[in-house]
Formats: C-alpha cells, structure tokens, sequence
C-alpha cells in the first residue's frame, strides 16, 4: 500500500513526479500514447519545480503554470532557476517522436 505523501515535502513531490516519469519511459520504449504523454511530461516538470520552490520556502499554490513557477524561483535566487530559461518551458514537453528515452530539464539536467 502506498504510503501517505506530504504536499509540502519536496522529497514527495520528486518520488511521485519520477514515478511517473518511469512509467512514461515505458510508453516512449513502446511509442505508445505520444500525446498523454506529451500532456504528462509538463505534470512531472510541474512537480519538480514545485518541490524546488518548497524547498527555498514557498508556500504551495495551486497552479500549473510553468512560466509563473520559473518567474517564482528566479525571485527566491533558486540555484536552479537561472538554469530553467522560457525556452526550455516553451518546448515542454520534449519527446521525439521515435525517441526512446524520455527527457527534460531541470536544472541544468535531465530528470
């Protein structure tokens, strides 16, 4: 049975979000569900920039807005928001559509 998560604990946040990025993995292996997968990648970028944010002190919201929570951590001198450019949000999700591994930036490298 899974065990209870905390939203304000970025370690959940990272164990849900590459939990899922496991299963897309799969999904990419077999070309399957090119656009739920699509959709799910920017969840899991999502996750991790909030666990980044609870982690300098922000008090979660609920938004899915990637820019906001790049603008967000850029304002708390996050170490990894200067990493995290409007570019990489814009092309989010990244998946080829033959790619074989699934990718995307966080931080200056790959979840």
């Amino acid at each position: 049975m899974p065990r209870k998560t905390d939203s304000n604990n970025p370690g959940d946040w990272l164990t849900i979000a590459e939990s899922e990025l496991e299963a897309l993995q799969v999904l990419a292996e077999r070309e399957i569900s090119y656009d739920m997968c699509r959709g799910k990648l920017a969840e899991i970028l999502e996750k991790g920039l909030k666990a980044e944010l609870i982690r300098c002190g922000w008090f979660l919201e609920k938004t899915h807005d990637l820019e906001r929570l790049r603008k967000e951590l850029r304002t708390r001198d996050a170490e990894s928001a200067g990493s995290i450019q409007p570019s990489d949000l814009s092309k989010t999700p990244i998946l080829g559509e033959k790619q074989s591994q699934v990718r995307f930036r966080v931080g200056g490298g790959c979840l």
